[in-house]
């Protein structure tokens, strides 16, 4: 009950859980021989690490991730692994530099040290949170008209599965349509988009890259629907956007920016809601980034030398 959170449309579930628990489960299982993390927000947790050919590696997105955490969980998942850590994902998203609510969520300090403590780990066993969870989000699914969704995240013979392996499920393409307009309100009524942009992001970024020197580092921002793009655009935060890709191109050196009006954008059907990508969408991100013809490089990756002529293309 700890690990296994099943998944569902009509549920919401605060970001602390993955937080809690994957550092948990990092905690109580070291030593493991991770050589591939992923670190990302929810948006990254339906990625399996085993797409970049790798049988090690540990999906450590979690919901409402931020690139202000990443080195902290970069770390503590070295301290807890056998291996050297060589290749590391990096998801970089524009909601990471608004400074909207993040502070809301368990910091990666209070989790990372509550993994440690004995006392941490005694109440975790008793977690009312799980106790909830469960009640809330497997009842529902006992029926014979839907599909009832294997748990988010789960242990099998041992052996980690550290991402989601669901995508949410949809009677039809109007109910899914109802849903991203719904989520896009929400955005609306919190005034999400009018949230101040991070003016520290550039060195946040900078120090980040200077962490990880010596590794193979895949930087990437990934889609959404064209439809959260448009909102993003109609509360003027266009020129922030930019702004955010040049900093992560000056930080990083080159992105791979699938967060445009693009064909995989402009297709609902390749997404669970307004901003998350289907499983089978993320996938073929992972594809096109690890074996790229130059037409997918046109299309995605930025670096310095086409940064100016990639905004010009897709952002004016």
């Amino acid at each position: 009950m700890q690990w296994n959170h099943p998944f569902h449309p009509d549920g919401y579930y605060i970001g602390f859980n993955e937080r809690r628990q994957k550092t948990n489960y990092l905690a109580s299982h070291a030593p493991l021989p991770i050589d591939t993390l992923f670190l990302g927000s929810s948006r990254t947790t339906y990625i399996d690490p085993a797409w970049t050919g790798t049988d090690y590696g540990f999906n450590y997105g979690v919901s409402s991730g931020n690139y202000k955490d990443y080195e902290k969980y970069l770390n503590f998942a070295q301290s807890c692994s056998s291996k050297e850590i060589k290749n590391v994902w990096l998801e970089l998203s524009f909601f990471q530099p608004l400074d909207a609510g993040n502070e809301k969520l368990d910091n990666a300090d209070d989790c990372i040290n509550a993994a440690g403590r004995l006392d941490s780990k005694f109440t975790n066993i008793f977690s009312h949170d799980a106790i909830e969870l469960t009640r809330k989000s497997v009842l529902p699914l006992n029926t014979d008209e839907i599909e009832r969704l294997v748990d988010a995240y789960r242990v099998q013979g041992g052996d980690l599965q550290s991402y989601r392996v669901k995508d949410k499920f949809y009677v039809n393409d109007e109910e899914k349509s109802s849903e991203i307009a719904r989520q896009l309100k929400v955005y609306d009524d919190m005034k999400f988009f009018c949230q101040s942009y991070d003016e520290k992001c550039a060195i946040r970024l900078k120090k980040l890259a200077s962490s990880l020197a010596g590794k193979n580092v895949v930087v990437y921002m990934p889609p959404v629907t064209t439809a959260y793009l448009n909102q993003e655009a109609r509360y003027g935060q266009l020129k922030n956007h930019e702004r955010f890709l040049r900093e992560a191109v000056a930080a990083f050196g080159e992105v791979w920016d699938f967060a445009y009006p693009n064909e995989i954008t402009n297709n609902e059907d390749n997404f669970q809601d307004a901003h998350h990508a289907k499983i089978v969408t993320l996938e073929k991100m992972i594809t096109i980034i690890r074996n790229s013809t130059p037409e997918d490089k046109y299309k995605y990756l930025v670096n310095k030398h086409n940064l100016d002529d990639h905004i010009y293309r897709f952002y004016k």
